[in-house]
Order: structure tokens, then sequence, then C-alpha cells
């Protein structure tokens, strides 16, 4: 592998990394959908996310939640439902 070859490599992590700062969806084991920022992610894939929307009427003091790496099923950018126009 040629060094433009590994510097044009990305892992699944990487990918995420650079989605920080957008809104995404994400759909949890518990069948629940949370969408907002994604204002962090780590190397477990431990999520925060600034939210706008979340199925599960969990009351929080605040904006953020965090969603645990072992409990996501999919992250989808841009969140479901938006206009790609």
């Amino acid at each position: 592998m040629s060094d433009n070859d590994e510097a044009a490599a990305t892992t699944p992590l990487d990918s995420l990394k650079d989605t920080v700062g957008s809104r995404v969806t994400v759909r949890t084991k518990a069948d629940q959908l949370i969408e907002g920022t994604l204002a962090g992610v780590d190397e477990h894939m431990n999520l925060t996310l600034a939210v706008s929307s979340a199925t599960d009427n969990h009351d929080t003091d605040d904006d953020h939640r965090l969603v645990r790496g072992t409990r996501v099923v999919t992250i989808t950018h841009p969140p479901i439902g938006s206009e790609t126009t």
C-alpha cells in the first residue's frame, strides 16, 4: 500500500468524527430515534448529542444526551426525513 493509499484510508470511527457538529438521527437497540447535533464521539463510539427530538419521552434538565456505543444500531446523516435538494 502506498503512502497516498494510507492517507486516503479511513475507519468508520474517523468518518463519524468528521460528522461532529452535523445533524444526525440515531436509532438505538430499544428502537428509539434521537435526532440532534452530534457534539462528540469517543473511541468506543459513545455519542454525545445536542438533542432536538427523541421518541423515548426522556425528560432531561439539559439538551444533551449520552448514547452508549453498544446501544447504537444506526447513525443516519443527514437526519431521517430531511430534504436533500
